[in-house]
């Protein structure tokens, strides 16, 4: 696993996400009652929301994030963003990365997965959110725990 040392001297910024899924408003579909699955979607700016959880995350992994000076720019495009209200809310996000150094050369390209379960009331909106960051904490960790992202950050 990364850590500070490991990660150093780096400083990082996190590009607007891009969010190219076919409907972005929605974060998940409840389940509970299969003969009839029900949306649930946000008026959130999911790009926005997604962008500044990642930031919070990455934060909390131990990285250091900036809006100016970046060394590395990690630009991040969701590919899966959703959670299933079966019982439990299941969070699950995938996500394309490509970290670039200062001057725009790529270092690394890959993707990132994150999972959470987490019990709740059922039908809130605010239980959604929280298995979703759930599911990128677990991102962040495989992103910081990753030796070939690690590895390439040594090598610039």
């Amino acid at each position: 696993m990364a850590t500070k040392t490991s990660l150093a001297p780096h400083h990082f910024k996190v590009a607007l996400f891009v969010d190219r899924r076919a409907e972005p408003h929605v974060i998940g579909v409840n389940v509970k009652r299969p003969d009839h699955p029900l949306q649930v979607t946000t008026n959130d700016d999911v790009a926005v929301w997604a962008t500044e959880r990642f930031i919070h995350v990455l934060r909390r992994q131990g990285m250091d994030l900036v809006d100016k000076g970046a060394t590395v720019t990690l630009e991040v495009e969701i590919l899966k963003l959703q959670v299933v209200e079966a019982g439990l809310f299941n969070g699950d996000v995938e996500f394309a990365v490509v970290a670039k150094d200062a001057s725009g050369a790529t270092l690394w390209r890959g993707a990132l997965s994150g999972r959470s379960k987490r019990w709740g009331r059922t039908n809130n909106l605010q239980n959604y959110y929280e298995a979703l960051t759930n599911a990128f904490e677990s991102a962040a960790r495989g992103l910081v725990s990753n030796p070939e992202f690690v590895g390439s950050l040594r090598r610039s």
